[in-house]
């Protein structure tokens, strides 16, 4: 799976309050470059 898709997806699970922002190791990874 293509980590953008990944990403996305996590993103959309957080603003849709499905996962906390804190368990989304992928977008944690994208914000701390």
């Amino acid at each position: 799976v293509c980590d953008a898709v990944l990403r996305r997806k996590q993103l959309s699970l957080v603003l849709a309050g499905k996962m906390k922002a804190k368990d989304a190791t992928e977008l944690k990874a994208l914000f701390e470059d």
